[in-house]
């Protein structure tokens, strides 16, 4: 809830630290563990799931589940209201999370945060993995959303 604007790795662990806290607290023996999240959501728990302290539930990961996340990063938008909205909100809040989600953390791609959460293989510790996604999603990119790559990517010398 706090840090809403704070860097993903920071998101991911606040959330790492929340589930362990809760699992501690649990009176009954934890059987399965899924994950559902939407837009950034969905990210947040992949960054979750890259902290050392989620190793003890790997076996016990079951679903994830994401709705409308852009796990390739926020690029090739046909939303140009959206685009804007994410331009203001970076320079007016300075967010760390936006920055990372759009890979303008770094000036090049493979040292991005977006290029390193993929690299840490969060999702193949899961029995079942659903990405939802729509073509009519108006914020998430379509091709982003469910892990695929755009055909602009091709010719975009940066990020190809």
């Amino acid at each position: 809830e706090k840090d809403t604007y704070a860097d993903m790795q920071t998101l991911g662990s606040n959330l790492a630290h929340e589930v362990d806290q809760h699992v501690g607290r649990m009176v009954v023996p934890l059987g399965k563990l899924s994950f559902i999240g939407h837009s950034l959501g969905g990210i947040i728990a992949r960054a979750c799931l890259a902290h050392p302290v989620m190793r003890r539930y790997r076996s016990k990961l079951c679903t994830y589940c994401s709705l409308g996340s852009a796990h390739l990063g926020y690029q090739y938008s046909d939303n140009r209201y959206v685009d804007i909205g994410m331009w203001v909100l970076k320079k007016v809040k300075n967010s760390t999370a936006l920055h990372q989600f759009s890979l303008s953390d770094s000036k090049d791609p493979l040292t991005s945060y977006m290029y390193r959460l993929s690299e840490a293989n969060t999702l193949n510790h899961f029995s079942n993995v659903l990405l939802v996604a729509s073509p009519q999603d108006g914020y998430a990119p379509y091709t982003s959303a469910r892990i695929d790559v755009h055909e602009k990517s091709f010719k975009d010398s940066k990020f190809s």
